[in-house]
């Protein structure tokens, strides 16, 4: 066979042809992450300056890995939004110009950088980034040999700082870490192990251990069995900050001082700090990324603390652009389908406002939060240990993974996947409680369930927490087993309070003297006919931030106090309710109209709260 051979001049004609689509090829990428590290670097800057400087206090972008995150995520988000403009350059260089796909960048990185300022309308800020990019593109268009110099070295220049920086806080976050560790003083022989888990947002009366719909927790009642189960513990407040605190410190929630827009400050020791003295070390290993992260000032006194998902949906997720309302609802959308369209529905209507104070994160399911105590309780040997793990799975949007998504409903309604997720909870204890078991330290650990808070589900109208302190709301679950001579299988029925809960763990694992947390020792109760003077039973909820002004909590700051006989709710708009729990555990009759209850109910609030000084303003009249 005779071999045509290709002309000389068409061979280096397709040569030269290839190396130009791989120039414009690099400097499309070059573009594409100037612009996307620009815009990051730009974005962390501007809010931390508004969070330092100017006292503009957010939750959001704040992370620990916050640099590297961010940094991935805007590299992603900027590389999907310019495929189509990239693959034009690639294909029409002299229509889509290199000085046009700047202009495109420069418009997309504006954009995403003003966004910052939340109080701006999105179509100002597009103005302004459309008039950005008309800018550049006047400058560049006649200078695209300087324009391909610059960005190529733009880009790499980015690339190495970012790699540095975040490498270098990353190192000195170990190192840190690895300090704490070697710091902590010797434990006391014998010294006990505390596992404390709490189930956020599970309510007592969801739960097959407390009489709850289905049997969604055969690992809790077993050890409920092999321990001690409180019937009716009450948590200090109706979300999870404020709760955390009280669980912490000893406090009650406004003592605490943690709220909407404040963290745990460092003016009372935490049960951490109160077991490391003792040469506990504590990890910390939190799925709910809201409102118990590292920035909340839950954190002190843990050697290791662990919040964050290092995940392609939670870099993703790190940029302004991903946190407008469209893009969260069609996240959310999505992860409740696993369809494209119904990611496409949830995206409408179209809105790039950003989102309140709370950042959206990639969900961390409890087998994760659980995997990674495990690997850290293995990898510190010896010594004593006190984990704090934050199961988040029955958390709106309440998202458990199959078979418990469709578990309790086929239809896989709100509570249904509620109940699920309480149940895939409840394995995942299971599993770390029998690999504890395993490698033989589960013998000398105290373990600890309860919940920080309950959830609505249209009782009284409301949905969700922190909105109210009704009984449903504040229920919870409270098991405490393996504590050696401790009675097994005992139920206690009357009233007490999470604030008590840190004394009482201490008072268990042999530290009931020595500390600064508030609250006193539930211990006596733990065996048959035991009693104590416990805390009175007092939560609270501030008025709420970012929340609809229409609604009850963004008007009013509310108050209750639980007894045997009475559930007493004022807020400081001179409204009260009044139930009585033990014949109406719905609180369905409402018994604030008979004038002598309402008397009692009066005294009974005013004067718990000023007996334990709460900080109470007087209510004023209704509006």
């Amino acid at each position: 066979m005779q071999t045509v051979r290709q002309p000389e001049g068409a061979s280096v004609a397709t040569t030269a042809r290839g190396r130009a689509v791989a120039s414009r090829s690099v400097d499309a990428l070059a573009l594409v992450v100037a612009s996307a590290l620009t815009a990051c670097l730009l974005h962390l800057f501007l809010t931390g300056t508004l969070r330092h400087v100017f006292s503009d206090f957010s939750w959001k972008w704040w992370l620990r890995d916050q640099l590297f995150v961010s940094s991935a995520g805007y590299l992603l988000v900027f590389a999907v939004l310019s495929i189509g403009p990239s693959v034009l350059h690639l294909a029409w260089p002299r229509r889509i110009s290199l000085a046009r796909l700047a202009a495109f960048q420069a418009a997309l990185a504006s954009f995403s950088v003003l966004l910052v300022f939340q109080r701006v309308a999105p179509w100002a800020i597009g103005i302004v980034a459309l008039g950005a990019a008309v800018q550049l593109h006047r400058v560049v268009k006649h200078r695209e040999g300087a324009l391909q110099r610059v960005t190529r070295r733009l880009a790499s220049g980015l690339i190495a700082v970012t790699a540095l920086a975040a490498g270098a806080l990353h190192l000195a976050r170990q190192n840190e870490e690895e300090r704490a560790l070697s710091s902590l003083p010797t434990s006391a022989e014998g010294t006990p192990n505390v596992l404390l888990i709490i189930l956020d947002t599970v309510r007592a009366s969801s739960m097959g251990l407390l009489g709850g719909p289905v049997d969604n927790t055969p690992r809790l009642s077993e050890l409920g069995r092999g321990g001690v189960v409180f019937e009716n513990a009450y948590s200090t407040s109706s979300w999870t900050l404020p709760s955390h605190a009280s669980i912490f410190t000893g406090e009650y929630a406004s003592v605490t001082g943690a709220d909407w827009a404040r963290p745990l400050g460092t003016e009372r020791q935490t049960l951490a700090e109160a077991l490391a003295v003792r040469g506990v070390a504590g990890g910390g290993f939190v799925a709910n990324t809201v409102a118990a992260w590292y920035r909340t000032g839950l954190a002190r006194g843990f050697v290791h603390f662990d919040d964050t998902k290092h995940s392609l949906a939670e870099f993703a997720l790190s940029t302004t652009l991903t946190q407008s309302s469209s893009a969260v609802r069609a996240f959310m959308a999505w992860r409740r389908t696993e369809w494209w369209r119904g990611a496409l529905q949830g995206a409408f209507p179209l809105s790039l406002a950003p989102r309140g104070n709370y950042i959206t994160h990639d969900l961390i399911e409890a087998g994760r939060v659980v995997d990674d105590f495990l690997a850290w309780q293995r990898e510190l040997g010896p010594r004593p240990f006190f984990a704090f793990l934050n199961l988040f799975d029955a958390h709106e949007p309440y998202l458990p993974p199959q078979p418990f998504r469709t578990l309790y409903g086929k239809n896989a309604l709100d509570y249904d996947r509620y109940l699920g997720a309480i149940r895939y909870m409840d394995g995942e204890i299971d599993r770390a409680l029998r690999e504890l078991e395993r490698r033989g330290a589960l013998k000398n650990t105290i373990v600890v369930v309860t919940s920080d808070h309950g959830e609505s589900f249209r009782e009284h109208g409301l949905v969700g927490h922190g909105n109210g302190l009704y009984r449903n709301q504040l229920r919870v679950p409270l098991v405490i087993a393996n504590i050696p001579g401790m009675t097994v299988g005992v139920r206690v029925q009357r009233p007490i309070s999470l604030r008590d809960l840190p004394a009482t763990i201490l008072d268990l694992a042999g530290m009931p003297t020595g500390h600064s947390l508030g609250g006193r020792s539930l211990r006596p109760l733990l065996s048959p006919g035991g009693d104590v003077a416990a805390s009175p039973v007092i939560a609270e909820v501030s008025r709420g931030i970012n929340i609809d002004p229409r609604s009850f909590v963004g008007r009013a700051d509310q108050k209750s106090v639980v007894t045997d006989s009475f559930h007493v709710i004022q807020s400081n708009l001179n409204t009260l309710m009044v139930f009585a729990p033990a014949t109406d555990s719905l609180e369905l009759q409402e018994l604030a109209g008979d004038p002598a209850v309402r008397a009692r109910a009066l005294d009974l609030i005013t004067r718990t709260l000023q007996t334990q000084r709460i900080p109470w303003r007087a209510p004023r009249a209704r509006p």
